[in-house]
């Protein structure tokens, strides 16, 4: 069994030697296998021209019995050679696979953090849309803040989509090389039973006296003329061995010996580099989008809180200019009617003209109680608005996520309980929910000065 070498670099009277260039390097080459082709057709025939020659000779059958021996030691030595190289190429690839592994399952990771990561930014953006729906039908038209609450969860969704399509895609990727990996450790192993099993035959087939060739030789007698004495047995049976896969495959020459069931270890060493190389891109476009999907889960969110920002202090500002046009309002309400008051007390029954200036002033004062009343009820919106908007501010993933359990909880306990129970139970649960949020719209009374915030 050969060992494995490392191939040593070439020395200066090596280098000097060296092709011009690819054609000269070829044509070395061809000049190389037909002159070794020529040789070997011209050894091959002396050599039986040299065992017809022997075989009237006693001695043959033990001269003959001796060159097998070396003969086989040769062909063992050239496939152990052959299968060392294939082994060494599959113990790299196999260390190659193993650090692929290692660094496909990082990128996995990283993405796996990421799509979390994305999915408490998701859970924020789906709570605030959910507490944005619960405003007055007055402030529930398209603003700025809901368009870029729904780019916000429409950017997270389809970041999530592609981060688990990388994920799968990393999965089957480690599934692969780690098959290929067990097929090129199978491929390995039996290469090396090989060996073993050629170096014990070479071994079985040294240890046979070379006596016993010749004393065979001599109690059967002289042999038919062209005949290969028993010793020369192997030789042909060896010889239909070694061409089989040449007929089959075709290898080159000096080319490793091909896997007995695994057939050209060319084709396993090809996809191994294959799946390798495929490995390698999936870590650049994976660990490239977690990148990408975390600058746009950012941007998104930050222009998300900037539009929440202004949304609250154009909110703020509203409501204090109605509120300050509230008092106004209350204040011309309340000089109009002591005024009127008085005019009516001191009104003649008989001037008609007089009457009905006061019916109309009494009108235009109704008209602006109403507008108070109006100015009354679109504060109480803005104040509804502008706390579920501070409230947006203040969600949180730990809270999205513990509203989110406490919403697929009542739905699930909803569900199971029958229709008589179902009332009351919806009823606590509605009182529950309600009972922080009824806190915050406490609306200030129509009447009278509102505070500010």
């Amino acid at each position: 069994m050969a060992e494995e070498e490392t191939p040593q670099p070439l020395g200066e009277s090596q280098g000097a030697n060296a092709p011009k260039d690819k054609k000269e390097w070829a044509k070395k080459s061809e000049l190389h296998m037909v002159k070794g082709r020529n040789l070997t057709r011209d050894i091959l025939t002396r050599l039986r021209e040299n065992e017809i020659a022997e075989a009237a000779n006693k001695m043959a059958a033990m001269e003959n019995a001796n060159r097998e021996k070396e003969m086989k030691k040769i062909e063992v030595a050239k496939k152990a050679t052959k299968h060392t190289e294939v082994i060494v190429t599959s113990f790299k690839c196999i260390q190659d696979i193993e650090e692929v592994i290692l660094q496909t399952e990082d990128s996995c990771s990283k993405l796996r953090h990421e799509k979390y990561a994305g999915f408490a930014a998701l859970q924020v953006c789906v709570r605030r849309l959910e507490l944005r729906a619960e405003r007055p039908a007055a402030e529930t038209f398209d603003d700025r803040l809901h368009q870029a609450l729904k780019g916000e969860k429409k950017t997270l969704e389809d970041c999530r989509k592609q981060i688990e399509a990388y994920e799968k895609e990393g999965h089957q990727i480690v599934k692969d090389v780690q098959a290929k990996r067990a097929e090129l450790s199978r491929d390995t192993g039996e290469r090396r039973l090989d060996m073993a099993h050629d170096k014990a035959e070479l071994i079985a087939a040294i240890m046979v006296p070379a006596a016993s060739a010749s004393a065979n030789a001599h109690l059967d007698g002289v042999q038919e003329e062209g005949a290969p004495a028993e010793g020369e047995e192997e030789a042909p049976k060896e010889a239909v061995k070694e061409e089989a896969p040449k007929e089959g495959e075709a290898p080159p020459e000096g080319a490793a010996a091909p896997s007995p069931k695994n057939g050209n270890p060319k084709k396993i060493i090809e996809e191994t580099n294959s799946l390798l190389s495929r490995a390698h891109n999936f870590r650049l476009k994976s660990l490239a989008y977690v990148q990408e999907a975390k600058f746009k889960a950012q941007q998104a969110g930050a222009y998300c809180d900037e539009c929440l920002s202004r949304r609250c202090h154009d909110l703020a500002e509203t409501k204090k200019s109605l509120e300050q046009s509230a008092l106004d309002v209350d204040a011309a309400i309340d000089t109009a009617s002591r005024a009127l008051n008085r005019t009516q007390k001191r009104l003649d029954p008989r001037d008609k003209k007089k009457a009905e200036k006061l019916q109309s002033d009494m009108q235009v004062l109704k008209a602006l109680k109403d507008t108070r009343a109006a100015l009354g009820e679109d504060i109480r919106n803005k104040f509804a608005a502008l706390e579920i908007d501070n409230m947006c501010r203040r969600v949180t993933p730990q809270k999205a996520d513990a509203a989110a359990a406490e919403k697929l909880k009542k739905s699930g306990s909803q569900a199971g309980l029958g229709a008589t129970s179902g009332g009351e139970d919806m009823n606590s649960t509605a009182a529950t929910m309600g009972e922080a949020g009824n806190e915050s719209m406490k609306l200030p009374p129509i009447e009278g000065a509102t505070p500010a915030n």
